[in-house]
């Protein structure tokens, strides 16, 4: 039979190399030179459970606790990973909780942050996002924007280039004197009916017309939709 390292003695090999999870066993076992075997359960007889195996089960925070030491510090799951290992934290919340829902529930980040047609149309309408670079750069500049919305918009996501691309989008918005006329002429009368049907008026209508004719004739709800 293969010898392996004794209960102890694995329990200590993991500890020493910030093994937390039984995902993060699985991947990195073979580290410790065929010392560690693949199912631990089936070779030690002493077994009691992973968070006994790795030494976790009184070192991770309580979830309602730990959503209290992120929620105002990381708005994404990859900010998180960067945060939880700078803090020794649990990488892989969703994993060991059994009060786990998902990412945005979380971190809170569900209604912060702008939809993807507002977050593109703030795009559209900024003089300091050119690029992804900028974007990294200033993205703070303009509430409800992601430091990493190819993680937040997984559903509309394409690339950068289609998230950024002013050209593409500077004849797609129908004029503000346009917009007027035709949220007009279907009786659109207060900001929420417009958020509602504004698709089904025209493609051509931005989400957020503040953000879009900011800096061509808009100047309030009421006016606009005069």
């Amino acid at each position: 039979m293969k010898k392996y390292f004794t209960l102890k003695e694995a329990t200590a090999f993991c500890v020493d190399n910030n093994i937390r999870t039984n995902v993060e066993y699985r991947s990195r076992y073979k580290e410790a030179d065929g010392m560690l075997p693949s199912l631990p359960s089936n070779i030690y007889e002493e077994w009691d459970g992973w968070p006994n195996f790795l030494n976790t089960k009184k070192k991770y925070p309580a979830f309602s606790d730990l959503r209290l030491m992120v929620v105002d510090k990381v708005r994404t799951s990859g900010e998180y990973h960067i945060y939880a290992k700078a803090k020794d934290l649990p990488l892989s919340p969703h994993l060991i909780y059994s009060e786990w829902e998902s990412w945005p529930k979380f971190l809170n980040t569900k209604k912060r942050f702008l939809n993807y047609d507002e977050a593109i149309d703030v795009v559209y309408s900024s003089l300091d996002i050119v690029g992804v670079k900028s974007y990294q750069s200033n993205y703070k500049n303009y509430k409800g924007l992601p430091s990493m919305p190819q993680d937040v918009y997984t559903d509309d996501w394409v690339d950068w280039y289609t998230f950024l691309s002013k050209d593409r989008r500077s004849n797609q918005f129908t004029t503000y004197e346009e917009a007027k006329e035709l949220t007009g002429m279907h009786n659109i009368k207060t900001s929420s009916e417009y958020k509602n049907k504004y698709k089904i008026l025209s493609s051509k209508l931005p989400s957020d017309p503040s953000i879009a004719y900011k800096r061509s004739g808009w100047n309030d709800w009421s006016s606009f939709l005069r």
